[in-house]
């Protein structure tokens, strides 16, 4: 069968540019591709135009007339394996995200030329059955030659101007968004300064044919680093791991595991793949489509694939499906995965740096029972019988791993030393005997509310000791109020403490001293939100450090005045009689 022109519609360019790069920041990443694959040694992407325009600038071999012209074909690429892209689609990227794209371009020592796409044309016919080769003459330009200054004679250069952002992209083209997805993406080098592997991993990678990029890309002004961007959270041990099938080595990866047990905080944290240096899609594909939840992202790494078998697809977001040895290639990288989780176990039981540094805090501050009870637990942890991998290429971090549990074991007996020359304090003891005897003396109501706690609970204020109030103030007066605020605002009539208002539900001195009522329901919500309101709303602030670096000894003296307190306002609000002069 034969296939003309009147056979391509335009909705295959709406597949092309809208379905492959709908609305997002992946122009970017396809004209940089462009950029590097004409060997530029330097790329700058900035705004113009008042943030309306964005510009991509390289200073790489630049195109004649006859290259700008072929740059525009569709689904043909004149690209080798050295280069980065090879569909020859994206210099089409630009279309869904503005009004025109201009490209400007010179060779060394030649003419300048310009070209114009107006994109908005072109999306305007999508909803048309005219063919594609007629749409496409009718929204691009002619090349034309453009007069050049006398700096530009001996340098070549290769412009895109995306001109007139569409007011849909505003917020998705941000500083903030672009730069991290430049630095996720595009091959940009490691910043040695804060990085201490990159040497390192530079090394192990141009050893297995994995040229490191050496471009300078920069957005506005700034130059663009890859993650991790800090080395001293990882253990000092880079792993190195080769993934091959049927005796092929089809990908090699590098790994970082972090020294605390959490999972780690982006930039810093991830497992991604790259081809040729740019990454598959915008996030960790590895955790999200892999093992999921089952993996704790405490390493970040990088595996670069090597084959021919294992191309990304279309959008740049995976691998293509039907590649030969994708199945067996992802099952690598899930028992690798497996692997890492395995160590994390191992590592959450083995390692217990900051909890021994917890135990050393709790002995200057005088809590001997809580550092002898975390220092029996955290030692039995340490005892505990955990298998670790038998991937070899995760061997040298298990030696890492033993050596910090020994030195955690070793701390731990230095510190059970010094609590053996301790001489026991009686003191807290006999203060918490003293709380008990307190609540056991307090009215029927509070006593039974304290008692829902356990000792260590009675300590937090918020609690809500003044929930008995609650109860009592609506019992007294009817009113439905679940708030100490409006119930002592009403029960005792006031509204602020020099102004004499509404006469009272309640009263204390009879209705003969309504000033004396309203300074009394003043106190009662004073010491509601003195204590229950501040601890829950700003517990672990500033302003209430006075209480949360309270020992706990501090802390029973505090709580059994505070006990006290609301017990005598309980009593008083019992006394408290019905208003006649309401």
């Amino acid at each position: 069968m034969d296939f003309t022109n009147e056979n391509f519609g335009v909705k295959v360019l709406e597949t092309i540019t809208a379905g492959l790069y709908d609305g997002n920041l992946n122009c970017l990443r396809e004209y940089v591709q462009n950029s590097c694959d004409s060997r530029a040694k330097n790329i700058e992407i900035f705004f113009e135009n008042g943030r309306r325009d964005i510009v991509i600038k390289d200073d790489g071999h630049g195109m004649g007339e006859k290259e700008l012209k072929n740059s525009l074909d569709i689904g043909k690429s004149n690209k080798t394996e050295k280069d980065i892209g090879w569909r020859g689609i994206g210099i089409w990227s630009g279309i869904p995200i503005c009004r025109k794209i201009i490209i400007t371009t010179k060779k060394k020592g030649q003419k300048k030329f310009r070209l114009e796409i107006d994109s908005d044309a072109l999306r305007k016919e999508f909803d048309t059955n005219k063919t594609a080769v007629e749409v496409l003459s009718n929204v691009t330009g002619d090349v034309t030659e453009v007069e050049q200054d006398n700096t530009e004679q001996d340098i070549s250069f290769t412009i895109i101007r995306l001109e007139s952002l569409l007011p849909t992209q505003a917020a998705i083209f941000n500083n903030e968004d672009i730069y991290k997805f430049l630095s996720r993406v595009v091959p940009v080098q490691f910043n040695e300064k804060t990085f201490s592997f990159a040497k390192k991993i530079n090394k192990f990678l141009e050893t297995n044919g994995i040229t490191q990029c050496n471009i300078s890309i920069k957005f506005e002004g700034e130059n663009i680093y890859r993650p991790p961007f800090n080395g001293d959270i990882f253990f000092p041990i880079l792993i190195t791991k080769e993934f091959g099938i049927n005796g092929k080595k089809v990908a090699v990866g590098w790994f970082l595991s972090s020294k605390n047990n959490r999972i780690l905080s982006e930039p810093n944290r991830g497992i991604f793949f790259k081809i040729k240096g740019v990454t598959l899609g915008e996030d960790e594909l590895l955790a999200k489509n892999l093992l999921g939840k089952t993996y704790h992202e405490w390493q970040y790494g990088e595996v670069h694939i090597l084959s021919k078998d294992l191309r990304e697809n279309a959008p740049r977001n995976n691998f293509e499906a039907n590649s030969p040895i994708i199945g067996e290639f992802l099952e690598c990288i899930t028992e690798f995965l497996s692997s890492l989780e395995s160590v994390n176990h191992y590592q959450s039981d083995k390692v217990v740096t900051p909890k021994v540094e917890k135990v050393g805090r709790l002995i200057e501050e005088g809590d001997i029972p809580s550092a002898r009870k975390e220092i029996n637990r955290l030692k039995a942890k340490l005892e505990k019988t955990r298998v670790f991998p038998k991937d070899s290429s995760l061997t040298p971090l298990k030696k890492i791993l033993d050596s910090e549990s020994e030195k955690n074991m070793a701390d731990l007996n230095t510190l059970e030393k010094k609590l053996s020359r301790i001489k026991p304090d009686n003191s807290l003891k006999q203060k918490r005997e003293m709380f008990d005897a307190l609540i056991n003396n307090l009215s029927v109501p509070i006593r039974n509310h304290a008692k829902k706690f356990s000792s260590r609970g009675r300590l937090e204020p918020e609690i809500d000791l003044t929930q008995p109030l609650v109860a009592l103030l609506k019992q007294k007066t009817g009113l439905k109020e679940n708030e100490v605020f409006h119930l002592s605002q009403k029960a005792f009539g006031w509204a602020d403490v020099t102004q004499t208002v509404t006469p009272s539900f309640l009263t204390i001195t009879a209705g003969e001293y309504p000033a004396r009522d309203q300074r009394f329901g003043v106190m009662v919500y004073a010491l509601h939100d003195l204590i229950v309101n501040a601890s829950k709303h700003e517990k672990g602030k500033e302003r209430f450090k006075w209480f949360d670096k309270c020992t706990d000894e501090e802390k029973i003296d505090f709580m059994m005045r505070f006990y006290s307190a609301v017990d005598l306002i309980y009593k008083i609000i019992e006394k408290s009689e019905p208003n006649p002069k309401k």
